[in-house]
């Protein structure tokens, strides 16, 4: 997972407050020099709480926490190598753009002459030279959140921290900053972890995902690993389109999945005994004549909802009292197209389903 020596690395770290709640839970992880991870979960899931763990905002209750080699419990944020983004970005609103980018060298005791050098330096690569005198009041939201991500990598951190600085952005934005940021993280070379409820996000600019949950660590891989092979049933349903089916998988040469929504074939080799089939909605189709043998399974249901996404057409067909599975269609497709309220028939190649044993 990692690309050079070990920027971060967290040991069996635990965050439990007074109350007896326990925020994390047995984190381990270690993030490579230069590397972009991102924290993703639901909220309350604990990734803000270790973020702030490895910013000394924080204090774990067990484990160490080690950053450029050195361990850091106990050490506060300002004598940490981290930078820290906030979703408020937390900008000072009396000071100009140049001001606010330079204001950590100031309190580092920089001269201003050498300030100044590295103050314009950044401004140029962010793109924002040609505002370095107006107050933040006067900026864009794409602006703001590049003077935030300035300000902290000025001061030439090993480890930039950054809490959801996208959630306050509009959609178009929050794209286009997607993009910019991993620029800027590449280019810099400073090892960016990143918090995200959005897994767009995560999947747009991460090399390593740490999918979080109640606290503790579902899966860690990179974006097509989490997408493609979710190694728990949270991931699963959490990434993506996923459609799951419980069941008991039968021992043999022919193996198949037995459960409440029917008997469906699934690879030879998978584990005997309870388990879930997993099937990406991109993988399911409408049942028609052109898509031949291979898909071997099938579930009828029927259509309640259409939304459409660009050209992809996400279908939601109800195939059981308290169960919707999806399928992802072009607008192009051939064959019948269905209409609300039909019914319809679903269908998948067995190879394309992922078991998940347990």
């Amino acid at each position: 997972m990692t690309q050079g020596a070990p920027d971060v690395v967290l040991d069996r770290v635990a965050k439990v407050y007074g109350d007896g709640t326990v925020a994390v839970d047995d984190f381990s992880l270690t993030v490579g020099k230069g590397e972009f991870v991102a924290f993703l979960g639901p909220s309350g899931c604990g990734k803000t709480t270790t973020l702030k763990m490895i910013g000394g905002f924080e204090e774990p209750t067990r484990g160490d926490i080690t950053i450029a080699g050195a361990r850091v419990n106990g050490v506060p944020p300002e004598r940490r190598s981290t930078g820290m983004v906030f979703q408020s970005y937390a900008l000072f609103p009396h000071m100009n753009v140049a001001e606010n980018v330079g204001y950590g060298l100031k309190l580092r005791g920089l001269d201003k002459a050498a300030r100044a050098q590295k103050v314009d330096r950044i401004l140029e690569l962010m793109g924002l030279d040609d505002v370095a005198t107006r107050k933040v009041d006067q900026l864009s939201g794409g602006q703001r959140q590049r003077v935030a991500v300035a300000r902290s990598v000025v001061v030439e951190p090993d480890v930039l921290l950054l809490d959801e600085p996208l959630g306050a952005l509009d959609a178009n934005l929050r794209s286009r900053m997607q993009s910019e940021l991993k620029r800027i993280q590449k280019q810099l070379g400073i090892t960016f972890i990143f918090v995200t409820h959005a897994q767009s996000e995560a999947m747009a600019m991460a090399d390593t995902i740490v999918v979080m949950s109640n606290g503790r660590i579902e899966q860690i891989g990179s974006p097509a690993e989490i997408f493609t092979r979710p190694a728990t049933r949270f991931t699963a349903q959490f990434i993506g389109n996923n459609n799951l089916i419980d069941g008991t998988v039968s021992a043999g040469a022919s193996p198949r999945l037995d459960g409440p929504l029917g008997s469906f074939p699934v690879k030879p080799g998978s584990p005997a005994g309870p388990a879930s089939i997993v099937v990406r909605s991109d993988r399911m189709r409408f049942d028609h004549s052109t898509l031949g043998d291979g898909y071997d399974c099938a579930i009828e249901g029927t259509l309640i909802g259409e939304e459409l996404v660009g050209s992809v057409i996400t279908y939601a067909v109800q195939v059981a009292p308290d169960l919707i599975f999806h399928t992802e269609q072009h607008e192009t497709m051939t064959g019948h197209v269905p209409t609300l309220n039909e019914r319809v028939r679903l269908r998948w190649p067995s190879g394309d389903a992922l078991v998940l044993a347990g």
